[in-house]
């Protein structure tokens, strides 16, 4: 079930779906139609407000197209490594 606002409409109150949610609604749909081609007009709004629901850290990285590791070198020295990636991973997503 849906937590958060109501918003108040001609049928009665609604609570919006979130992100997470649409998310997964869309990536159902190709097994609801497995021979399906799907495709979308001016979809970049929409996207972006699917995707409100990321905190600022992840959406920074998924807008940059890179992430950074962090990790420890052979001297036991800290250091970081970008990586540029095509496919960007959230939960169990890989948006790209």
């Amino acid at each position: 079930m849906e937590s958060g606002p109501k918003i108040r409409t001609k049928h009665g109150p609604k609570t919006p779906l979130s992100g997470y949610k649409i998310l997964n609604a869309i990536a159902d749909l190709k097994k609801m139609f497995p021979n399906a081609i799907f495709v979308t007009f001016a979809f970049g709004y929409d996207v972006a407000q699917i995707l409100r629901c990321l905190d600022a850290d992840t959406a920074g990285r998924l807008q940059a197209g890179e992430i950074v590791i962090s990790s420890v070198d052979d001297d036991g020295a800290p250091c970081e490594e970008v990586v540029e990636q095509a496919v960007f991973f959230w939960k169990e997503f890989a948006i790209s």
